[in-house]
Order: structure tokens, then C-alpha cells, then sequence
């Protein structure tokens, strides 16, 4: 049994009564070390807009609207880019719209199904990442069992505030390479400590980078040689 995170063995144990046995984390491999670009004055989110809305989407647009509210100065020049994939009929993408209201008077950005060229180039401008999938769940499901698209933001040095709980308390060091929340209103309150040190943000964002590279490909491509390797060599013994 191989699992992606200790999340999802801790899971396996309970669900299934099946012991974990090699922990491989998924390959990640979104940095383009060629094409680095100046950091900008936003946040992004990257996640499905899914028609549950398990990746609380609704609930980042709510604590965007209400940072622009409380502190219109502080925030002035900042931008929130929802970034995801979606089918055509989307009732929650509907909500999101309305949510928002009209997009010429809001610094909220929907971007839908873009292609994989543009999400490079928001990874490397963006300064901040949103991930807040789990902070209303009900069933273990509804946690990120890894975050792929975390450790995405973090390989282009953008610093995650990020839900604290499933695979993400294995990526990000709260403190050092980005913040873990539990609520919205720690989500601004970290968010607005980083819009207010862009030195701060330039720390993280760098820590980041070299965290990240714990989940790269050739990482990844290394345990799972070691570990067919050691499957064949069991097999291949008289």
C-alpha cells in the first residue's frame, strides 16, 4: 500500500484496516527556472470549481470582499485571481459570479479552464496563495489529502496561507514558509501581516522555494525506483 501523505495513511488505517507501507509523496513539477518574473500585487487560488464546492472558494471571495472592505488603503493595487478547471454548467460558478458582482468595479478575477502557458505565468507573478479546501467539511474527503497545486505556488516563491490540516501541515511550516489557519479571519490576518511586509513575503517566498523542492519529479522518480527496485529484488530471491 502506497500512500501520498501521512494524512492519507492515517486514513487508510481507519477506513480500511490496511497498513501503510511506502510513503511516496506525488511529483510536482510547475517551476520554470528560466522564465522568473518581478512578483506582483497578488493573490491567487488554484483549485476546481467544484459544484460542491469543496475547495471553499466562496468562502476566499468572502475574505477578499471583506479585506477590500476593512482596509480599502492597505489593499489598494491588490488583485485575487480564482484560477480553476470547470464543466460548462457550473451552478456554483454561477454563485461565485454573482458573489463577486460586476468585474469591472471588483479586484476579483474568475479565470476558468486557461491554458497551461497563462497558470505558469500567474504562478511566477503571484506574491500570495490562498488554499483553503477543508475548513467546512464534514468527511475526511473534503481535505486536501496532499495539495499538488501548493506546492505549485510555493516552486514560483509565492507564499501559502493555507487550511491547516490534511497534506497540507506536511507542506507548509507555518511561520517559515508560509501560514496554516483554521478560520477566515486568520486567514486575513496573516494575509494582511504579508501585504504589509513585502520583505516579509520575499523571506517566505524563498523559503519556500526550497521546501518545495522536497516534492519535485526527480524526488518523486528516485522513490519510486527504490522502491520497485527492493519489490524485484524480493521476488527475484530463491
Amino acid at each position: 500500500v502506497v500512500y501520498n501523505s501521512r494524512y492519507t495513511a492515517e486514513w487508510i488505517e481507519k477506513m480500511w484496516r490496511l497498513v501503510p507501507h511506502e510513503h511516496i509523496y506525488p511529483p510536482v513539477d510547475l517551476e520554470d527556472a528560466e522564465a522568473v518574473r518581478p512578483k506582483k500585487k497578488l493573490i491567487l487560488s488554484v483549485a476546481r470549481f467544484e459544484p460542491e464546492g469543496t475547495k471553499r472558494q466562496r468562502e476566499m471571495v468572502e475574505a477578499f470582499l471583506t479585506l477590500d472592505r476593512l482596509y480599502p488603503e492597505i489593499i489598494s493595487g491588490w488583485r485575487f485571481n480564482l484560477v480553476g478547471g470547470s464543466e460548462p454548467k457550473n451552478r456554483y460558478l454561477d454563485e461565485l459570479r454573482t458573489l463577486i458582482g460586476d468585474p469591472s468595479r471588483r479586484n476579483i478575477e474568475l479565470r476558468v479552464n486557461i491554458p497551461g502557458a497563462e497558470l505558469r505565468t500567474l504562478y511566477q507573478e503571484a506574491s500570495i496563495f490562498w488554499h483553503l479546501c477543508g475548513i467546512v467539511h464534514d468527511h475526511p474527503s473534503e481535505v486536501e489529502h496532499f495539495g499538488m497545486t501548493t506546492v505549485e505556488a510555493m516552486q514560483n516563491r509565492a507564499v501559502p496561507v493555507a487550511y491547516d490540516g490534511g497534506g497540507l501541515r506536511e507542506i507548509v511550516d507555518h511561520g517559515a514558509d508560509g501560514f496554516r489557519v483554521k478560520t477566515k479571519g486568520e486567514l486575513l490576518q496573516h494575509s494582511l501581516e504579508l501585504i504589509r511586509r513585502p520583505e516579509l513575503i520575499d523571506k517566505m517566498g524563498r523559503a519556500a522555494h526550497e521546501k518545495a523542492q522536497q516534492f519535485s519529479r526527480a524526488r518523486f522518480e528516485e522513490r519510486v525506483r527504490t522502491f520497485f527496485r527492493r519489490i524485484l529484488e524480493d521476488y527475484s530471491r530463491p
